[in-house]
């Protein structure tokens, strides 16, 4: 089966701003449409985003992903390898393509 643009799941690092700079913490992803949601080990790791219209997909890294909106970070993740940051890419890329034609629908 390939793979399904608009549904993608599975252990990513996310990338958690302090005062010493960024660490990466593991956590379960989801995406279900343009749902972003994660999860960790205590409900206070959990957290969520929309992906619409106004974000941007980048690769910044070998295996490091930067989820963008008009210019603000909205999350960063890192993937085990390149193979699963390019899956990832490719499905939030197409969550932000379908947002960008619903908009243009409307």
């Amino acid at each position: 089966p390939g793979l399904d643009p608009r549904r993608a799941g599975g252990e990513l690092l996310l990338g958690v701003r302090g005062v010493l700079g960024r660490r990466w913490e593991p956590r379960w992803f989801a995406l279900e449409g343009a749902a972003l949601s994660w999860s960790g080990d205590a409900a206070r790791k959990a957290g969520a985003a929309d992906v619409d219209a106004d974000c941007a997909v980048e690769a910044t890294g070998a295996t490091e992903l930067r989820v963008t909106r008009q210019g603000d970070v909205v999350v960063e993740l890192r993937a085990r390898d390149r193979t699963r940051r390019d899956v990832w890419a490719a499905s939030l890329q197409a969550a932000v393509d379908a947002a960008v034609a619903r908009t243009a629908v409307a």
